[in-house]
């Protein structure tokens, strides 16, 4: 395998600014939030669906495991660095591919800056009418879905897609290879 594999100029442009417009809209959104809001003061925008709500969080996306500042660190900067390596390198093999990996890069450097920079990151959407059960000593209860941010969202719909990508290729592999094996009799 090749190291670097060239890609189309203009995969290299997209790519780039995804990443770039990804990063820029997660902060300037955060930056508005954390200025002209007070902490945990929440703005309803449809009532009991979504809300404008400032919280902070030093753990991972949506708020999980609080208090883990350094293995998240670490790991997202083994993340960004893979994941940047291997699409600048030229081995995203397609677009959605690429588009995908752009945006786990995009939203790992957005919530990266916080923790660097912050010491937690500022989370701000809050979906209350999603919920999902919470277990405790005494019993299940049904809690908010946590509060999360652009960056939170670009790192998964970036995942999603990607595994949408590597299915697709995996289906297509398979159909490739029992066609191969049908040509062969």
């Amino acid at each position: 395998m090749k190291l670097f594999k060239r890609m189309p100029t203009q995969n290299y442009l997209i790519y780039s600014i995804l990443i770039v417009a990804g990063i820029i809209l997660d902060q300037v959104t955060k930056l508005v939030v954390s200025t002209n809001m007070r902490l945990h003061q929440s703005i309803p925008v449809i009532e009991n669906v979504l809300h404008i709500t400032f919280a902070t969080n030093d753990g991972a996306g949506f708020g999980m495991l609080d208090d883990k500042r350094w293995i998240f660190m670490s790991v997202s900067t083994v993340a960004i660095i893979a994941f940047s390596l291997y699409l600048f390198l030229g081995h995203a093999d397609g677009k959605l591919f690429g588009l995908s990996i752009a945006m786990v890069v995009s939203g790992g450097i957005g919530n990266m800056i916080d923790r660097v920079f912050l010491g937690e990151v500022v989370d701000f959407i809050h979906t209350p009418f999603v919920k999902y059960p919470k277990f405790t000593d005494y019993g299940v209860y049904w809690s908010d879905f946590p509060i999360y941010n652009i960056a939170d969202c670009f790192v998964t719909v970036g995942a999603a897609l990607l595994i949408f990508a590597l299915v697709r290729s995996i289906i297509k592999e398979s159909k490739d290879a029992k066609q191969r094996k049908g040509e062969k009799k």
